[in-house]
């Protein structure tokens, strides 16, 4: 079955409110030339103008010039012309005649005359036009493409100031969003929205092209209700035709250049000279190709490199070219890199590319080498290619072919690399291949099953000799009586115990997972990439632990998200960002790992490292989650397992759909929670298992959304033994307090009292003291809870302790505290996007809250210390009203003053409602 097509591209005018405004002031006088590429918007702009223009009461007329046209005399402005006009009439005489009856036409409205694409006129109606205009006739509307030479009447008609000529310039990343979201819906993938405005550098026309191509071509697809763009269109589509019909106006030479560059950008101007001198080009044709607008030439550094001016034409350029033709030109290109020296950290794997493209034969250590640093970038696509090419060349086993040798000191990991690291130290390791080995053989038993590295291996069996296949053996260590003495990086000997301490941390084993780290991995010598993937695993295992301090002093300070200086996303900074955020959100901090996620992701997505984004949306996910925001946490989760797509080694979508139940049951939708858990378990299959406790815990919520709130409790007390089994502490603690929100206070409060003294950082304590305010039932001790988790972020727990705090007020006999209770939980609600759980559902969906949303808006501003006028002026409304309104709360709340307010209320959050 075909699917409709789901794209809406009509669209209105948008980002061009100011463009407007200088237009109607540039036609009361003269007029406007608008000028600017093709497909940027200038007739759309015209148009809209000239709508305006009408409606203030102007006569139009809309004229359009054409290539063909530009054969026939005055062919353009034949509207204008009369209808009766004898034959063999001068142009001259022409030219008169209709000055004279745009005159009289003038006499009764101003006439304004739009004229679409004034450089294609012939020269006879650029006369016309020049004439009309010169002469205040009409004002003109006119618009030009940029590049291409004018009449000379047009063209004077600016020079003379007749009428003032305008840029158009390409719509701002805002508008753009604005499109996509007209056309898709807000659902869009990160990756895929800034890939799309980019490709489309601001210009509506090429936006709508590659939408309708893309989705016609099947490159745009939709996944979990997210949209995501896989791939660059095929040939055949409207967008690549556009491309192609530009390059057939090159000459030959132009367009090799072009072609070399679109293949090598961004690409030295040193090593274009070598292709140059090579193929050869032709004198001035790279100077040919820039003039042409399509390739530019900028600094990168101490050098020059040449790229393509849109990044859309590089795409297509690569993507239509034969199979002999690219390796022909990847050929040129790997002879101009091959012999350089290699000074900066990407060009031997620009150098791997260009041959492994062109076909040619490469040592397969130098691909793999190529591949690693790939990998290490994020460019995982590439990274496959080179193993595969390797492979090809009968490079045998993966593991077998990772040669160790000293480093080069002008290669990447050498002095002169850009980051400016440490090299890795060398010292000798026999038969140190066998012991990389090993570790790459476990990893493979481990995830074989997943579909990563397509195993055949069953998930049972492989996963149980994993962590014995990567252990360092006496075989490993000790050398035998006539193995030869391999010089390596001390790094590439500790690589087992790094990879073996990943797999016991994924089967949720910590504490083996942090003696597997036979080193400090924040030593000031220990800067090298094995202590650099080191360092996370010793992150994640001591948070896990309760052991928080330690893993983010660790952690360190934050760095850049993009983890390098040149600002590329690598994955050894990423993963330690990853391990630092959840560090943050398990001691409570959770504004500051919020800041670090979206920070992140907005990072990622920029870098187009859909792999990396993947991760922070799920990071995103899980942290709105966790203050509430049920709505924007099931977004978050859905692009990930979007992104994700099946190509998942380390089964993080079993996680993110059990996550995307949790949130949907808490919004209350117990059919789709109910859907996202059945496929969570579809995907059990005994991996990552310290993700075990945060699937059942989301369970509990399934349950409970489904009014079986006994049986919930019972399943957050499961989850809760299945983290103290693996000793997640402060997860474990967490489902403790879930069993206290699910009803069952009392079971829990001594544990959580226990884990508070153990556990550090400030999120245990404050559940334990909440969950004891809950067993208590005691009004004074749940304000004091609702206090301390809304500064901590989690809104919705916060609500949950303002309606018990509610119902503890009103048993004592304090109607008035109880009232204030329930508006607090009111307002909490508020940033929550209906989300509803036990706790808060009754009190909700009942009309006992005291105050309409209005009253509770005013009164906790006012309650913030905002007087009267400026809440007016922040709401819109009069002062008088606002008075009126908080003396209807007063009288609800049994207070008579803005003092009684505050202290029933608090400042809460500075006069801002709700955090996040």
């Amino acid at each position: 079955m075909v699917e409709s097509d789901p794209l809406a591209t009509n669209w209105p005018l948008v980002g061009r409110s100011a463009v407007l405004a200088d237009i109607a002031a540039g036609l009361r006088g003269g007029g406007v030339v608008l000028a600017g590429p093709a497909g940027v918007g200038k007739t759309r702009l015209a148009r809209e103008a000239m709508a305006h223009a009408r409606g203030d009461g102007r006569d139009t007329e809309w004229l359009a010039a054409t290539r063909e046209s530009t054969t026939i005399r005055f062919g353009t402005v034949a509207p204008l012309l009369a209808q009766d006009e004898p034959l063999g009439t001068t142009p001259a005489e022409l030219i008169r005649r209709t000055a004279g009856r745009m005159a009289a036409r003038a006499e009764e409205l101003p006439v304004v005359v739009g004229l679409d694409d004034a450089h294609l006129l012939d020269k006879w109606s650029a006369s016309m036009i020049h004439q009309l205009t010169v002469r205040g006739l009409v004002s003109l509307l006119a618009t030009v493409r940029s590049g291409e030479p004018a009449p000379d009447a047009i063209t004077a008609l600016w020079k003379d100031g007749v009428v003032r000529r305008m840029r158009v310039r390409p719509l701002g990343s805002s508008a753009i969003n604005d499109l996509l979201e007209r056309s898709l819906g807000p659902e869009i993938e990160g990756v895929t929205r800034c890939r799309l405005r980019d490709l489309a550098a601001g210009n509506p026309l090429l936006l709508r092209e590659l939408l309708i191509g893309a989705y016609e071509d099947g490159a745009l697809v939709r996944r979990e209700g997210v949209w995501i763009l896989d791939r660059t269109p095929s040939r055949g589509t409207g967008l690549v035709e556009l491309v192609e019909t530009r390059l057939r106006t090159l000459d030959g030479a132009t367009r090799v250049v072009v072609e070399v560059v679109a293949c090598g950008e961004p690409l030295p101007a040193t090593e274009l000279d070598r292709v140059a001198a090579a193929v050869p080009f032709p004198p001035g044709a790279v100077e040919a190709a820039e003039r042409t607008g399509l390739v530019v030439c900028e600094r990168s550094g101490r050098r020059r490199v040449l790229r393509m001016a849109h990044p859309l034409h590089g795409e297509v350029v690569r993507g239509i070219l034969t199979e002999t033709r690219g390796r022909k030109i990847w050929g040129w290109l790997a002879r101009g890199r091959y012999g350089q020296p290699q000074r900066r950290r990407d060009d031997a794997l620009r150098l791997a590319r260009y041959q492994l493209e062109a076909g040619a034969a490469t040592p397969p250590e130098e691909l793999l080498d190529a591949a690693r640093q790939a990998t290490e970038r994020v460019d995982l696509t590439l990274a496959a290619r080179l193993v595969e090419g390797a492979q090809d060349a009968e490079a045998g086993p993966l593991s077998d072919r990772f040669q160790a040798r000293p480093p080069d000191p002008n290669g990447p990991d050498g002095p002169a690399a850009a980051d400016g690291q440490t090299p890795g130290e060398t010292t000798t390791y026999a038969d140190l291949p066998r012991s990389r080995g090993a570790a790459m053989r476990a990893l493979s038993l481990y995830w074989g099953s997943t579909g990563a590295m397509g195993s055949a291996e069953s998930s049972g069996s492989g996963r149980s000799r994993a962590s014995a296949e990567v252990t360092p053996s006496s075989a490993d260590n000790e050398p035998p009586s006539k193995a030869p003495q391999i010089t390596a990086r001390r790094e590439d000997c500790a690589l087992p115990n790094v990879l073996r301490a990943w797999t016991l941390l994924s089967e949720a084993r910590f504490r083996d997972a942090l003696e597997s780290i036979p080193f400090d991995v924040t030593a000031p010598d220990r800067r090298d990439r094995t202590a650099r993937y080191a360092r996370p695993v010793v992150v994640l295992a001591s948070a896990f632990l309760g052991r928080l301090d330690n893993a983010l002093a660790v952690a360190g300070s934050p760095a850049a998200p993009s983890g390098t200086k040149d600002g590329s996303v690598r994955w050894g900074p990423t993963l330690l960002g990853w391990s630092r955020c959840l560090a943050l959100q398990l001691a409570g901090r959770l504004d500051e790992a919020v800041a670090m996620a979206e920070e992140g992701y907005a990072a990622a997505v920029a870098q187009g490292a859909r792999e990396v984004a993947l991760g922070w949306a799920g990071f995103r996910g899980g942290l709105t989650k966790a203050q509430g925001r049920v709505v924007t946490a099931q977004a978050a989760f859905r692009e990930a397992v979007a992104a994700l797509a099946g190509r998942d080694a380390f089964q993080l979508t079993r996680h993110l759909l059990a996550d995307l139940a949790g949130a949907a049951a808490l919004s209350g939708d117990t059919t789709i929670a109910a859907r996202w858990m059945e496929r969570a378990d579809e995907l059990r299959d005994g991996s990552n298992q310290m993700c075990d406790p945060f699937i059942e815990l989301n369970r509990a919520w399934v349950m409970a959304a489904n009014g079986d709130g006994t049986e919930a409790a019972k399943q957050a007390q499961h989850a809760a033994a299945l983290a103290n089994a693996v000793e997640q502490y402060p997860v474990e603690a967490i489902a403790l307090y879930d069993t206290a929100r699910l009803g069952e206070a009392r079971t829990v409060v001594r544990r959580l009292t226990e884990l508070a003294e153990t556990v550090d950082g400030r999120l245990v304590p404050t559940l334990g003291m909440a969950a004891t305010a809950l067993a208590g039932s005691d009004g004074e001790a749940l304000d004091q809870a609702t206090t301390a988790l809304h500064d901590l972020g989690f809104l919705l727990h916060a609500a949950e302790t303002a309606a018990a705090a509610g119902h503890a007020h009103l048993a004592a006999g304090d109607p008035a505290r109880a009232s204030a209770a329930r508006t607090r939980m009111m307002v909490l609600l508020d940033s929550c996007e209906g989300a509803a759980t036990p706790l808060v559902k009754i009190d909700r969906d009942s009309t006992i809250a005291a105050l309409s949303r209005r009253e509770r808006e005013i009164a906790v501003l006012a309650a913030a210390g905002l007087s009267s006028r400026v809440i007016a002026e922040r709401l819109m409304l009069s002062a008088r009203t606002v008075d009126n309104h908080l003396g209807r709360a007063y009288a609800k709340l049994g207070v008579t003053n803005r003092a009684g307010l505050t202290a029933l209320l608090g400042r809460m959050n500075g006069g801002r409602p709700a955090r996040g």
